[in-house]
């Protein structure tokens, strides 16, 4: 009786190490997609950083001097920025935690997948998200972005808790965030503006084509400058 129990009690260790390794190793495992778009160091890298800067900048400038806007950001063009370390430097210093590092996206005909490495060799993971995202048809500066699966490895994972601390992030940028589920999946709609009685912009279309996220709009007229009697112009 005893013996039996200890060759039982030592085979459930032995499963459960097996599954715990198992387990392990399939955490530490990176999507293929994460290897798949990785960007060796080299003029080239810096060459599609420097395409990603240089249309944001531009976005930046025409969304405050020009009536209509476009802009799109390739697959490369977006992952040379990323990897070279530009998160951390450069306009959005502060969104990546401390503990993640190497950001790196792929482009599908009609989601994306975005990875980030948490963690140091040899005990590091890839966290990785895949969703979809349109531009609402019946309410102005209005995205839907619909999360189909996060890993982490290998490991499918329940991602609800992560994704509303990036919700709470977003409204304390002034994006409304409401939650619901479409097809299944936890879906967000981020209202952008939604505090502005008269928004500054409006996003006309935003996908993915070729390839490329792009992004159309048009800049909000400015207000007319109230006019004295007379007509003369009150100025500040």
């Amino acid at each position: 009786m005893q013996r039996n129990f200890i060759l039982a009690a030592l085979l459930i260790i032995l499963l459960t190490g097996g599954v715990m390794g198992g387990l392990g190793s399939l955490a530490r495992r990176a999507p293929g997609f994460y290897d798949r778009v990785y960007f060796p160091e080299g003029p080239q890298r810096v060459e599609k950083s420097q395409e990603f800067t240089t249309e944001l900048v531009e976005l930046i400038a025409n969304l405050a001097s020009e009536k209509e806007w476009y802009a799109h950001f390739s697959q490369d063009a977006i992952n040379g920025y990323l990897q070279e370390g530009k998160l951390r430097t450069g306009l959005q210093g502060d969104l990546l935690p401390e503990a993640a590092d190497d950001p790196r996206v792929e482009i599908l005909a009609d989601r994306i997948k975005v990875g980030v490495r948490y963690g140091k060799v040899p005990w590091s993971t890839v966290v990785s998200l895949e969703s979809r995202f349109w531009l609402a048809h019946d309410e102005p500066n209005t995205v839907v972005v619909q999360f189909l699966g996060m890993r982490v490895g290998s490991l499918p994972i329940h991602a609800q808790h992560l994704l509303e601390q990036v919700a709470d992030s977003l409204r304390q940028s002034g994006v409304e965030v409401t939650w619901f589920r479409y097809q299944g999946y936890p879906t967000a709609v981020l209202r952008f503006g939604a505090d502005q009685a008269r928004p500054d912009y409006q996003i006309v279309d935003l996908g993915i084509q070729d390839g490329k996220i792009h992004v159309r709009g048009k800049s909000a007229d400015p207000e007319p400058v109230p006019l004295l009697e007379g007509g003369a112009e009150i100025r500040p």
